[in-house]
């Protein structure tokens, strides 16, 4: 395994006259579990895309796992796990259906179906008990829940998860944070994953990149984010002065 899951050089997505994500430089090592802050807009989830490959860059080069040009990056992608926006589901199959599904497209063996390994992730992320019961009459918190379990399927060595607490309840969210912990620590996963709730992932992550305009305006570890708020200021509060800072060094540049 690679010390470094992710490498981006100025990473750059631009509309037009607008930058969605603004020559991102940055480093996710092995085992990390790497919080993205930024507000709606900010372009955590165009970033994560690129790196998916799901769009392409305007300018600048990624690697991952070591891989760096197309047809490396097409076969390093197969050890990806992705929750990107709304999981993609068969709204009229099962919970199980959809799994089979995602394990025909990614293995080699598609005729090979282990469905006492689909009912263990099933089980993981608290499904168990859906049996045929369709995935379009779920409600969100378990569509997210499925989501994870898709992006589980292959077993997965870096995890891209945006939003993955949407429409979880409080013990949905504990519930996830303990799981990803459990990914991150027995098996080695390395996550990066964004989220609004800043109060659960300052439970979770290692790392932290904020992000405002489409740039990386901060990178630091959780012991230099604790040293930042030792004065008892709370993360959301330390964000928004953050931003509020960023937008004040762009008015004196202009």
């Amino acid at each position: 395994m690679a010390d470094h899951i992710l490498i981006t050089d100025n990473l750059t997505k631009q509309y037009q006259n607008t930058y969605a994500v603004d020559h991102v430089s940055m480093t996710i090592d092995h085992e990390d579990i790497y919080g993205f802050i930024g507000a709606n807009g900010a372009g955590k989830t165009t970033f994560m895309r690129m790196v998916c490959g799901l769009i392409k860059p305007t300018a600048g080069s990624l690697s991952l796992f070591g891989a760096a040009d197309e047809n490396s990056l097409q076969k390093a992608r197969r050890h990806l796990g992705t929750l990107i926006e709304h999981p993609a589901l068969y709204p009229s199959m099962s919970a199980m259906e959809n799994l089979e599904i995602q394990h025909r497209y990614l293995s080699t063996d598609p005729g090979n179906h282990p469905q006492n390994t689909m009912k263990e992730l099933l089980a993981l992320v608290g499904l168990k008990d859906t049996g045929s019961k369709k995935a379009g009459s779920f409600s969100m918190g378990m569509k997210q829940r499925l989501g994870l379990a898709l992006a589980l399927i292959g077993s997965p060595d870096f995890l891209i998860l945006d939003e993955p607490s949407v429409g979880l309840d409080p013990i949905g969210v504990v519930e996830l944070r303990e799981l990803l912990l459990k990914l991150n620590r027995e098996r080695g996963i390395t996550i990066l994953f964004s989220s609004h709730n800043l109060s659960e992932m300052s439970l979770l992550a290692t790392r932290y990149g904020f992000l405002h305009g489409g740039k990386l305006v901060k990178e630091l570890t959780a012991m230099q984010l604790e040293q930042e708020l030792s004065s008892g200021i709370s993360l959301e509060s330390y964000f928004v002065e953050l931003v509020a800072c960023s937008h004040n060094q762009k008015g004196k540049n202009l």
